[in-house]
């Protein structure tokens, strides 16, 4: 008896020695956990400052935008000043001119023509509108030689590439689908100021009055060519204006004759009438794809 208790404490002490030496037997005291330190927390200061830093950046590029766009507006607002100082000035000098040229003519914009540098552009009235202050001129001298359409067709002057040419329009503009954007008569002949002088006008679809031709619709444009109608109506013929010659850079680039285009149609639709210098209006025309001199034409007014 005495030996079995005598092992039972034996065995009993050494547990608890054995359990005193290991951390699992050993009671744990947890720290609380301090609130400011908890992930949750700590996650959402950060996002605070984030959102804080980032929308000082936007307000920074919101105010730096802001002095670019009142800088852009300031400068447009002295361009567009400076524009309307330039077309008042300009205003005046071609009053000044037609007051003193008893001649109806106008020196207006700039083209090559006789030194192989651009030169003034001498213009001759052939009609006035007083109710809107507008007169009608056609260039003096043939400017250029060129088709009325690059190829042969089936075309009015409202898809011809020549009234593309003559405006700048974009392919979409005729049948060919011609981009004349970047080359065309009239950003090589006139600033900006003087193409602000110049009228969007209706161009009327005149008919040919020997052929039944269809003449197409009406356009809207600033630089166009005569049609037979308006040479009749103005008198060109009587006042000798239907004679041209070709100037020097016409020659040399292709052009030496002294024909030109009319914009209504000749007598198929893939012809157009022309004038011959020497003996008036061809109504049956030529075919689209030759080439003839060019006289534009345009509406401009500069009364104040």
């Amino acid at each position: 008896m005495k030996n079995s208790q005598f092992s039972v404490l034996k065995h009993l002490f050494l547990g608890l020695a054995i359990c005193a030496v290991l951390p699992s037997c050993q009671k744990k005291d947890t720290p609380p956990v301090a609130r400011d330190a908890q992930p949750g927390a700590a996650s959402a200061a950060d996002v605070t400052k984030s959102d804080s830093a980032k929308a000082d950046v936007k307000a920074s590029a919101s105010d730096a935008a802001k002095a670019a766009s009142a800088k852009t507006d300031a400068t447009r607002a002295d361009a567009a000043q400076l524009d309307a100082a330039k077309v008042k000035a300009l205003k005046a000098a071609l009053e000044a001119q037609r007051a003193s040229d008893p001649l109806d003519a106008l020196t207006f914009g700039h083209y090559v023509q006789e030194k192989g540098q651009k030169e003034p552009i001498k213009w001759i009235l052939i009609s006035e509108d007083d109710a809107d202050g507008k007169q009608l001129f056609i260039s003096e001298k043939i400017l250029e030689g060129k088709p009325f359409n690059t190829a042969p067709a089936d075309i009015t002057w409202e898809q011809s590439t020549i009234r593309s040419w003559l405006n700048g329009y974009g392919a979409s503009q005729n049948k060919a689908g011609v981009d004349y954007t970047g080359d065309n008569f009239i950003d090589k002949a006139f600033t900006s100021e003087e193409k602000a002088l110049l009228v969007e006008t209706s161009v009327p679809a005149h008919a040919n009055p020997e052929f039944s031709t269809a003449p197409g619709n009406e356009t809207k444009d600033r630089i166009f060519l005569l049609s037979i109608e308006e040479v009749d109506e103005h008198s060109l013929e009587e006042a000798n204006l239907l004679n041209a010659e070709s100037t020097d850079y016409t020659r040399k680039t292709g052009y030496e004759g002294a024909s030109w285009w009319l914009r209504s149609p000749g007598k198929s639709s893939d012809m157009a009438a022309r004038v011959f210098s020497a003996s008036g209006v061809h109504k049956k025309g030529s075919n689209v794809d030759k080439v003839f001199g060019v006289r534009p034409a345009f509406w401009i007014q500069y009364r104040k």
